[in-house]
Protein backbone atom coordinates (compact mmCIF):
# COMPACT_ATOMS: atom_id res chain seq x y z
CA UNK A 1 0.00 0.00 0.00
CA UNK A 2 0.76 3.18 -0.36
CA UNK A 3 -0.13 7.25 0.32
CA UNK A 4 -0.59 8.80 -3.31
CA UNK A 5 -0.75 12.40 -3.80
CA UNK A 6 -1.37 12.61 -7.18
CA UNK A 7 -0.53 16.36 -9.10
CA UNK A 8 -3.71 18.45 -7.48
CA UNK A 9 -1.85 17.71 -3.92
CA UNK A 10 -4.69 15.04 -3.18
CA UNK A 11 -3.70 12.35 -0.44
CA UNK A 12 -5.14 9.17 -0.96
CA UNK A 13 -4.70 5.34 0.02
CA UNK A 14 -3.17 3.62 -3.19
CA UNK A 15 -3.59 -0.76 -3.12
CA UNK A 16 -4.31 -1.21 0.08
CA UNK A 17 -4.24 -4.92 0.33
CA UNK A 18 -0.22 -4.69 -0.81
CA UNK A 19 1.68 -4.61 2.96
CA UNK A 20 4.78 -5.19 1.49
CA UNK A 21 5.75 -1.81 -0.57
CA UNK A 22 4.59 0.68 2.05
CA UNK A 23 6.07 4.46 0.92
CA UNK A 24 4.46 7.79 0.05
CA UNK A 25 4.56 8.44 -3.51
CA UNK A 26 4.02 12.04 -4.60
CA UNK A 27 3.54 13.13 -8.31
CA UNK A 28 5.76 16.18 -7.73
CA UNK A 29 9.45 17.05 -7.03
CA UNK A 30 11.35 17.25 -4.33
CA UNK A 31 11.80 21.04 -4.61
CA UNK A 32 8.34 20.94 -3.82
CA UNK A 33 8.44 19.38 -0.57
CA UNK A 34 6.95 22.19 1.75
CA UNK A 35 3.36 22.01 -0.71
CA UNK A 36 3.96 18.17 -0.04
CA UNK A 37 3.95 19.17 4.17
CA UNK A 38 0.81 20.98 3.83
CA UNK A 39 -0.96 18.05 1.65
CA UNK A 40 -0.06 15.65 4.33
CA UNK A 41 -1.17 17.60 7.03
CA UNK A 42 -3.10 15.48 9.55
CA UNK A 43 -2.03 11.52 7.27
CA UNK A 44 1.87 12.16 7.65
CA UNK A 45 4.67 13.73 9.06
CA UNK A 46 7.11 14.36 5.73
CA UNK A 47 10.73 14.76 8.12
CA UNK A 48 12.66 14.91 4.58
CA UNK A 49 12.61 13.99 0.82
CA UNK A 50 13.97 10.88 2.21
CA UNK A 51 11.37 9.67 4.84
CA UNK A 52 7.62 10.37 6.27
CA UNK A 53 5.54 9.16 9.26
CA UNK A 54 2.12 7.92 8.54
CA UNK A 55 -0.66 8.35 10.80
CA UNK A 56 -1.87 5.04 11.95
CA UNK A 57 -5.12 6.34 13.11
CA UNK A 58 -5.56 8.21 9.34
CA UNK A 59 -4.69 4.23 7.62
CA UNK A 60 -7.07 2.86 10.49
CA UNK A 61 -9.95 5.47 10.05
CA UNK A 62 -10.69 5.40 6.16
CA UNK A 63 -14.27 4.82 5.73
CA UNK A 64 -13.89 1.98 3.26
CA UNK A 65 -11.37 0.58 5.51
CA UNK A 66 -12.37 1.09 8.60
CA UNK A 67 -14.52 -1.85 9.49
CA UNK A 68 -12.62 -4.05 6.74
CA UNK A 69 -11.01 -6.86 9.04
CA UNK A 70 -8.94 -8.36 6.79
CA UNK A 71 -7.21 -4.74 6.39
CA UNK A 72 -7.55 -3.77 9.74
CA UNK A 73 -5.42 -7.63 10.97
CA UNK A 74 -2.59 -7.32 8.18
CA UNK A 75 -2.10 -3.44 9.07
CA UNK A 76 -1.18 -4.99 12.42
CA UNK A 77 0.79 -7.46 11.13
CA UNK A 78 2.50 -4.98 9.13
CA UNK A 79 3.21 -2.47 12.13
CA UNK A 80 4.46 -5.50 14.21
CA UNK A 81 7.23 -6.63 11.71
CA UNK A 82 7.96 -2.82 11.55
CA UNK A 83 8.79 -2.36 14.89
CA UNK A 84 11.55 -4.03 15.43
CA UNK A 85 13.70 -1.66 12.52
CA UNK A 86 12.43 1.23 14.33
CA UNK A 87 10.09 2.45 11.74
CA UNK A 88 7.23 3.17 14.18
CA UNK A 89 7.08 5.94 16.11
CA UNK A 90 6.59 4.89 19.68
CA UNK A 91 5.25 8.18 20.73
CA UNK A 92 2.00 8.36 18.45
CA UNK A 93 2.39 4.59 16.54
CA UNK A 94 2.76 6.58 13.20
CA UNK A 95 4.56 4.56 10.80
CA UNK A 96 7.86 5.32 8.44
CA UNK A 97 7.30 5.50 4.94
CA UNK A 98 10.05 6.49 2.28
CA UNK A 99 9.06 8.68 0.24
CA UNK A 100 9.15 8.44 -3.72
CA UNK A 101 8.83 11.62 -5.79
CA UNK A 102 7.41 10.91 -9.42
CA UNK A 103 8.37 14.55 -10.90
Amino acid sequence: MYVKVDREFRATLADPTDFKKFHVEAACAAAEIERLRQALRGIARVDSAEAAWVSQAWLRGLPELQHDRAFQDGLTAMIEKARPHGWIDAATGAIKAHVKFLA
